[in-house]
């Protein structure tokens, strides 16, 4: 909007000639920029030992601290508010071929003289090496005022104007370092100075390269901690840990030095360590991995250990809180590159107690396995179903000591469980009640077949009642108990027996990762149904359960190999059971279910965050991506935690859209068994 040039904005521009907009915070993020020397000196020094002295900064995103933004205004209301209109911090971008660029916000600048007056930059650009001008890149705008009339500071209008902005930091050969030449029209300038037409001014942008801070850190461990539920921990701890996240998330927004992000992060960790489990009595799940204490260059290696005891354990929590970790001892496949593949094991296995004494688990079952030495595999027992106290240590973690029979070498080893992710498993109890009432049934009150029948569900229920993962797998140990028990005969019951048809409509298919169900139809006049599995070192169908309905879910197999199955009636009447012919034979393959809510945003930094669900049983996934709707996709992450369902995919074409997709994986021995593709998403990279 023009303005005529009235008498007191003639003073104004006499008294501004030669001065640019004026730029001031009244949200002010903090104006002291000013660092302890102890700090400045500690970081510098990380920065030259890292990259040498003088040399350039590294690939990365860091906070920078703006020192000013500095003008040629004579007057000091002007030059102050000038200094602030970028606030006292940006996100500065350094690439891999050293190019830099930040990101900062405008302020709304306030002037104060005779009065506030309200400004705020319209445009900005910034100069390439050969004096050209370039558009800053606008990420977002705002509303905001400014003052249409000197002299009458109550008179404003509403505009909008630019909010993020980024633009690139080119170093010139008459500026200091650190200094920058910028270029900006100002609404409040442009009226007063212009008389309505813009009025660009040449200004300095100052940042201290000396003092980066990178959050990158912080952010993913306050990130992690989002699944973190109180229920599982101690009150004290629970607010020990909340307190330290909150100081975590203030020195985010607040934090004048890498210290300062530092020693909120380390607080952090310790909080998290400290945390104190807190579970009401039952049986629950927890995710778990081994760590070495000791440092293990070789990744085969590293991964081997951590999954000895596979990914999941149980914890049963007694009425006085303390807990019993049990978990299943797996044999460990060290996949040297694909170029060879060694066996080894776990054992001779201890835990500490409280006062770092080693003692000896309980150990519930033990089998044979094999262990590689040299190009040869011998034999071995090891414990496979162990189980012991939860002792914490006063580093505050969970220790085992074991022997490893291919290294011929007893390892320390800290056990890592996932507290927050603990689920806990329902009738549990009912289970063991059942069990107890069960082994009280006497075998000469009843027909040989029926009380064999109900061992074997006594022998699945107690094996599930030890080692249940899942709330199906304790459901289910309950109705076959339940089924086995009602299907009992007395010794006293004769009639005859028709023989049932076979069962008809048999079907497999995968019921997750490492489950398969069987359905069929109902035969009239079966009392229940045998279902067999196939199994292939003794060539054989074997009894996998015997069930009342018409279907069944058998579990604990593993993702992606195919499993056969076959099913036949069974009718008892008066102490006798007679069966049906076999069915047809089906067969599936246990699946990983299919990456699902897929999301993909553009991010600042020519970046988009690409999100989706965590699918049960998956060991990590990797992100394809594609330039064109309907073009090929190429993997472009493989993320190596099922936990992690999150990728930033840098370096993006700004203006350009980008597809995405994902699938699950989970490793079985040496090999990565895949889901299917997820849905394909799309993003366009607009800042």
């Amino acid at each position: 909007m023009k303005l005529k040039r009235t008498v007191a904005s003639t003073i104004l521009l006499v008294m501004l000639i030669g001065a640019m907009p004026t730029v001031a915070s009244a949200a002010e993020y903090s104006t002291d920029s000013e660092m302890s020397s102890t700090n400045q000196i500690s970081h510098q020094q990380s920065i030259e030992t890292e990259q040498g002295q003088n040399s350039e900064i590294k690939e990365g995103i860091y906070i920078i601290p703006i020192l000013d933004l500095e003008s040629t205004a004579p007057l000091p209301a002007v030059k102050s508010a000038f200094s602030k209109a970028f606030g006292s911090k940006g996100i500065l971008n350094v690439d891999a071929e050293g190019n830099k660029s930040i990101t900062v916000h405008s302020q709304n600048m306030i002037i104060e003289m005779s009065g506030s007056y309200y400004a705020n930059i319209k445009t900005l650009s910034y100069y390439d090496k050969e004096g050209q001008k370039h558009e800053a890149t606008v990420n977002s705008t705002r509303q905001s005022k400014y003052s249409t009339t000197f002299g009458d500071p109550s008179k404003t209008e509403e505009i909008t104007v630019p909010d993020e902005m980024t633009f690139s930091l080119i170093e010139q050969e008459d500026q200091e370092k650190g200094a920058y030449k910028l270029n900006c029209t100002v609404d409040f300038m442009d009226n007063f100075l212009g008389g309505g037409d813009a009025h660009p001014t040449d200004i300095t942008l100052k940042v201290d390269l000396d003092n980066l801070m990178q959050t990158e850190e912080l952010e993913a461990l306050i990130k992690a901690t989002e699944s973190y539920a109180a229920e599982n921990y101690s009150a004290e701890s629970w607010q020990n840990f909340q307190e330290a996240l909150t100081a975590a998330k203030a020195a985010l927004e607040n934090a004048a030095s890498q210290a300062e992000l530092d020693n909120a992060k380390q607080g952090l960790e310790e909080a998290i360590t400290a945390l104190e489990p807190e579970l009401e009595q039952g049986k629950y799940t927890v995710p778990l991995s081994l760590e070495c204490t000791v440092s293990i260059p070789l990744a085969p290696v590293k991964e081997a250990f951590s999954s000895a005891f596979g990914d999941t354990g149980a914890i049963n929590v007694d009425n006085d809180g303390s807990m019993e970790l049990i978990v299943k001892n797996r044999q460990m496949i060290i996949d040297f590159f694909s170029m060879s593949t060694m066996y080894a094991n776990l054992s001779d296995i201890y835990y500490y107690d409280e006062t770092g004494v080693k003692q000896s688990v309980t150990v519930k079952n033990t089998i044979e396995s094999e262990y590689s030495v040299g190009d040869s595999v011998e034999k071995i027992e090891i414990p496979e179903i162990l189980s012991f106290p939860l002792v914490k240590q006063e580093d505050g973690t969970y220790r085992i000591s074991a022997y490893v029979d291919y290294m011929n070498k007893t390892y320390d080893m800290i056990i890592n469980l996932d507290f927050s992710d603990c689920v806990k498993l329902e009738k549990t109890q009912t289970l063991e009640k059942e069990i107890e009432e069960a082994e009280a049934i006497k075998a000469a009150d009843y027909t040989k077949e029926s009380y064999r029948n109900l061992q074997a569900a006594i022998k699945t229920a107690k094996s599930s009642l030890i080692w249940a993962q899942t709330q199906e797998e304790i459901e289910l140990a309950l109705k076959d108990l339940d089924t086995a028990v009602k299907a009992l005969k007395r010794n006293n019951m004769t009639s005859e027996t028709s023989v049932p048809k076979a069962p008809a409509g048999v079907k497999a298919a995968s019921a997750a990762y490492n489950k398969v169900k069987i359905s069929w139809s109902k035969v009239s006049g079966a009392t229940g149904y045998e279902v067999l599995q196939y199994n292939n070192s003794t060539k054989k169908y074997g009894r996998a359960a015997l069930v009342k309905g018409t279907a069944y879910i058998k579990s604990g197999l593993k993702t992606g190999t195919k499993y056969s199955f076959r099913i036949r009636a069974y009718k008892t009447t008066g102490g006798k059971t007679v069966y049906s012919p076999y069915s047809k034979t089906v067969s599936a393959k246990p699946v990983l279910a299919k990456v699902r809510n897929v999301k993909a945003k553009n991010k600042t930094k020519r970046s988009a965050a690409i999100t989706w669900k965590r699918v049960a049983g998956a060991n990590g996934y990797k992100v394809y991506r594609s330039t064109k709707k309907n073009g090929k996709f190429k993997a472009v992450k493989t993320i190596k935690k099922g936990k992690t369902v999150k990728f930033v995919n840098k370096k993006l074409k700004k203006g350009k859209r980008y597809y995405y997709k994902v699938r699950a994986y989970r490793t079985v021995g040496k090999k990565k068994v895949y889901s299917g593709y997820s849905s394909r998403e799309s993003v366009k990279i607009r800042k």
